[in-house]
């Protein structure tokens, strides 16, 4: 992993992106393939990504990683469930999977006296629904290392086709924390006050950012797909009173650029 410091305008990021896809639109010669295995039982989406985004909660400086990429499409097993449907209807679920960079308070001077907290590792499950051009989703992580907490996102997206093979979706986004999420990256005890100089605050658990989300996906064949997705988020409530955000940044923006491969496999006879 790596960092850019300071970078607050994440839009100088935009044109990177788009030229990326414009690449990738322009050059795919990959031959097409069958669509989608009518007798698969199961089938999924994997790949990989670069993700730019806040290096911490209510961070000025930007994180570059690596993160991968995977959606289950349709899952059936004979005689017990069936899991989504066609492309217009159905249920899809994936791992749900965020990094939250190492709050270095030696390295960033708004952050002297608080602490370091570790890097954190979420783990949990998503789950949308989709029917014809609307789309709800939620998605619960629990974190590992850094923090402890539990975090939950909701949204609805809008789905649009301007072009073959190209979809758009876009809509907005409520996030959730637990009082353990927010006291770590949001709240100042006393002691950290003593030392830093900032207010003692007690961070509550409640709605954490407000904001919304947009992905592109383009299809070069039946199997391979490019996606660039762009978020912006405000954090509200005790994560947007916070001292600590009042120094760094209540506007929170990410980047994801990646491609992801169809796999379709028949498990049943």
């Amino acid at each position: 992993m790596s960092k850019i410091s300071p970078a607050p305008n994440f839009a100088r990021f935009l044109p990177i992106a788009a030229g990326a896809l414009a690449l990738l639109m322009g050059t795919a010669a990959m031959p097409a393939q069958a669509g989608d295995n009518p007798g698969a039982d199961l089938i999924f989406d994997l790949g990989a990504a670069v993700l730019v985004k806040p290096k911490f909660e209510g961070a000025r400086e930007a994180l570059i990683s690596p993160t991968p990429l995977f959606k289950l499409k349709y899952l059936r097993l004979p005689g017990l469930f069936t899991i989504g449907g066609g492309p217009d209807t159905g249920l899809s679920l994936w791992p749900a999977f965020n990094i939250v960079g190492k709050r270095d308070a030696n390295g960033t001077s708004y952050l002297r006296g608080l602490g370091d907290v570790d890097t954190a590792y979420e783990l949990g499950l998503g789950v949308s629904y989709t029917h014809g051009f609307v789309r709800g989703m939620a998605e619960v992580r629990r974190g590992f290392g850094g923090h402890e907490g539990v975090v939950g996102v909701v949204g609805v997206d809008a789905i649009l086709k301007p072009v073959d093979k190209l979809t758009v979706e876009v809509g907005p986004r409520v996030t959730f924390a637990d009082s353990q999420y927010m006291k770590t990256y949001f709240g100042v005890d006393a002691a950290q006050a003593t030392a830093s100089g900032y207010p003692q605050f007690d961070a509550r658990a409640g709605v954490k950012s407000i904001g919304i989300d947009s992905k592109m996906v383009y299809e070069f064949t039946d199997e391979w797909r490019g996606q660039v997705e762009a978020g912006y988020s405000r954090l509200v409530g005790d994560a947007g009173k916070s001292p600590i955000t009042a120094r760094g940044s209540r506007d929170q923006y990410s980047l994801r650029v990646g491609a992801t491969y169809r796999f379709s496999l028949d498990l049943f006879d």
